[in-house]
């Protein structure tokens, strides 16, 4: 799959738990792993922004 302009991809391990557990949020919000984890991360970022 072709990543757009705008996007980089950018490999990581993490614990196969954790995947299956973030694979499940996905699946319940509608969403790719992909864009959960995008999300997250982002949602992360504007909170340490934020002085959260």
């Amino acid at each position: 799959m072709a990543v757009s302009e705008n996007n980089v991809r950018v490999p990581i391990t993490i614990p196969k738990e954790l995947k299956q557990q973030l694979d499940n949020l996905a699946k319940e919000d509608k969403r790719t792993f992909s864009n959960l984890c995008a999300k997250i991360l982002s949602d992360y970022v504007q909170q340490k922004k934020d002085g959260e």
